[in-house]
């Protein structure tokens, strides 16, 4: 009787961990915590498991997670408004089933751990999620919608996906070794990835909104801004100061190339 019992509440246990609950956030706690009460809908704190929704209206939008560590957030879904999500930027967030922005300009200041294949989606044209850091392991990441998509810095040997008519931004990498498929809309890659092959699917299309609030280079911000008909950009032989090759204030001159869809070459950003 008591093995069937054990059995029983560890089959509770997992049951709750991988179909938790939704907690929506109201704001109206006493401090900006995740887990103050007061801070969510019946004044229930979200668990490890949970999925979390931030709606177009709350008392306040900025928000900070104080989960603890190894904890794992199911979803987490803008409806609107202008959040800022803060935490510690030496505990990444365990995620297990993807981000969605429907409208706004959403800033989540965390490092997401991604536990399984994930899709990150900005679904309007207005919408804009920018994520602090991304943290792939193994796993694929798919950046889809009609909004925009930036991620301040990635890792891992995951796929890099790009579906949907928006835009994607890569701003920075470390030891990031994953393919990188763009399939539809604008990625750009404003960092180094030497061990990263790129296969281009799309044809560039107009954008509504603008990412350069992310500190883009110059070769980003003209990307984002004109949408050149290019297949893409390039710098030969690795010069000082160039993206990934930063030497503090020390510089050589060189060219940013743009690649022609019939493979040929011009310069697209001249830096002297």
């Amino acid at each position: 009787m008591r093995i069937a019992f054990l059995v029983f509440a560890l089959v509770a246990a997992v049951s709750s961990n991988c179909f938790g609950a939704v907690r929506i956030w109201d704001g109206g706690g006493a401090d900006d915590n995740w887990r103050t009460p007061g801070n969510w809908v019946d004044d229930t704190a979200p668990v490890s498991g949970d999925d979390l929704i931030f709606p177009a209206v709350a008392a306040k939008y900025t928000s900070n997670n104080n989960m603890p560590f190894g904890s794992t957030v199911r979803s987490m879904t803008f409806e609107g408004g202008v959040y800022t999500i803060s935490g510690s930027p030496l505990l990444p967030q365990r995620l297990s089933n993807g981000l969605t922005v429907i409208d706004g300009t959403q800033t989540i200041n965390i490092v997401l751990q991604l536990t399984a294949p994930e899709t990150f989606t900005s679904s309007g044209a207005a919408a804009v999620g920018i994520v602090a850091g991304v943290v792939l392991g193994s796993n694929a990441l798919t950046i889809d919608g009609a909004g925009g998509t930036g991620i301040g810095l990635i890792s891992g040997s995951g796929q890099l996906i790009k579906n949907g008519t928006g835009a994607g931004l890569i701003a920075t990498a470390t030891g990031y070794s994953g393919q990188i498929s763009d399939n539809q809309g604008i990625l750009v890659l404003d960092a180094s990835m030497p061990s990263s092959s790129v296969t281009v699917n799309a044809i560039p299309g107009p954008l509504t909104f603008d990412l350069s609030l992310f500190g883009l280079s110059e070769e980003g911000a003209r990307m984002l801004k004109e949408k050149p008909a290019i297949a893409g950009i390039a710098v030969g032989g690795m010069p000082m100061g160039s993206p990934g090759m930063e030497q503090g204030g020390r510089k050589q001159p060189y060219d940013t190339l743009a690649i022609m869809k019939d493979g040929k070459t011009r310069v697209f950003v001249s830096h002297r």
